[in-house]
């Protein structure tokens, strides 16, 4: 399982998330017509950190953007309130069984944002996964 995949699985199954979203956690950009609110996520870079232990010589580092999507200013901060807790100082398999181990998730910003295209306030969070 790659951490994408292992992030997704364990956001669509975080209990306080999907009593507010639902099913609508996505990969990328949501589709069209999707209701809100809903969380959409990427991997914005994925640097490595030189070590000498591990299989590989390094650790990674991922970054992802989280971004909670509303109809109007205040949905957002309710879901991204929950994805922080979700998220900060998480460690232990992420995904469940085959998952992915995580020595930490460290939170490390926070933006609002507004789509004009979609007419959708958000609240886009960043966090880096030590993996």
């Amino acid at each position: 399982m790659t951490i994408k995949e292992a992030l997704g699985t364990y956001l669509q199954g975080y209990a306080a998330l999907t009593a507010l979203v639902g099913t609508r956690v996505y990969p990328g950009a949501f589709p069209q017509g999707t209701a809100m609110p809903a969380v959409t996520f990427s991997q914005i870079s994925n640097p490595t950190i030189p070590h000498t232990g591990g299989s590989d010589g390094a650790l990674q580092r991922p970054r992802f953007q989280i971004t909670c999507w509303g109809d109007n200013y205040d949905d957002p901060d309710i879901v991204a309130q929950v994805v922080r807790t979700a998220l900060t100082d998480y460690s232990g398999t992420m995904g469940g069984v085959g998952g992915v181990d995580v020595a930490r998730v460290l939170y490390d910003n926070e933006t609002d944002i507004y789509n004009q295209g979609l007419q959708r306030d958000g609240v886009a969070l960043d966090f880096i996964i030590l993996i």
